[in-house]
């Protein structure tokens, strides 16, 4: 009898851990969206951002730029005043003149 109460307990507990790992699955797949998304957000907004912060960093959060700095760990510092995670936020350099990539 003790058996089947515990086999109850431990197949209770599997599926808590599956609909657990399934949301974190789902908020990875969320974030990794919204990277791509302020990515591409900025991507196409180069010309733009080569006007407003030239040479700088930038960060970007949910198509905004919500940072710069001329120096890394300046925007690192920015961002933890603002209690940003710089895990969440797309990190670019903007030079003032395009770059150009020799293959």
């Amino acid at each position: 009898m003790k058996q089947k109460g515990w086999d109850n307990h431990m197949r209770r507990k599997k599926k808590a851990m599956s609909m657990v790992e399934r949301t974190k699955l789902e908020d990875l797949g969320k974030g990794l969206e919204q990277f791509q998304n302020d990515k591409q957000w900025a991507l196409l907004r180069v010309s733009y951002l080569r006007r407003k912060y030239p040479n700088k960093f930038i960060a970007v959060l949910k198509k905004r730029v919500v940072a710069s700095s001329e120096k890394f760990d300046e925007l690192l510092a920015l961002l933890e005043k603002k209690d940003i995670d710089p895990g969440l936020v797309v990190v670019d350099y903007i030079s003032e003149e395009p770059v150009k990539l020799l293959f």
